[in-house]
């Protein structure tokens, strides 16, 4: 999966890495590659973060947290290296997606969080979430 339920305090060396490698190192890894593409051809690159994990941060879910954190930082640092040679450079938030995966991060948010429903835990963690159509300023 790429990560754990864990907080700082409880994710061993082990996890933080495979949750590192999973969310950053691979991007970081694939456009580096690309690079010389990308420059001759006026290339476009899009990133995928997360608009819950990568602008806000969850309960017990510290290095997967980081890590889309950090592609946020990689956008940015990618944009401002490459953006003069033509390379454009995004980052794509999306919202909650409800998928197998979701429902089992709200299953256990819920849990842990004493709320009653996976339902409610949807509703909790994109709060924070402007809706379709709804451009945060």
């Amino acid at each position: 999966m790429g990560w754990e339920w864990n907080s700082v305090a409880d994710t061993d060396d082990a996890a933080w890495q495979a949750s590192i490698n999973a969310n950053l190192t691979t991007a970081f890894t694939t456009v580096r590659e690309a690079l010389h593409q990308l420059r001759a051809n006026s290339g476009r690159v899009v990133i995928v973060s997360s608009s819950l994990a990568g602008l806000f941060a969850g309960p017990d879910v510290a290095g997967y947290t980081v890590g889309k954190h950090a592609l946020i930082g990689l956008t940015r640092s990618l944009a401002r290296d490459y953006g003069s040679q033509g390379v454009r450079v995004n980052a794509l938030c999306p919202g909650c997606v409800k998928t197998p995966m979701a429902d089992a991060e709200m299953d256990h948010f819920a849990e842990a969080a004493a709320i009653a429903s996976r339902e409610e835990a949807y509703r909790t963690v994109t709060a924070n979430v402007p809706p379709p159509g709804r451009r945060p300023c």
